[in-house]
């Protein structure tokens, strides 16, 4: 299954990942890449699902890096 994930920069050294679909699922980095990495850990202790997939959607106007990415260990 693939999940919308919502990446919000906060402030300069402060960016925040989270899914709306699973409200209890979110993480925060520095940066969009350790943001990203945190809550894919998340994604692994609370689905228990190596094929998760998340679509990445970024709220402050910046443009995604990526399309999607695929959960894994």
């Amino acid at each position: 299954m693939k999940y919308p994930i919502y990446i919000q920069t906060i402030n300069r050294n402060n960016v925040v990942a989270f899914c709306p679909v699973l409200h209890r699922i979110s993480a925060e980095g520095r940066d969009i890449d350790s943001a990203l990495k945190a809550l894919q850990e998340k994604f692994l202790c609370y689905l228990h699902d190596d094929d998760v997939q998340m679509e990445v959607i970024m709220l402050d106007g910046a443009s995604p890096m990526w399309e999607s990415t695929q959960v894994s260990e």
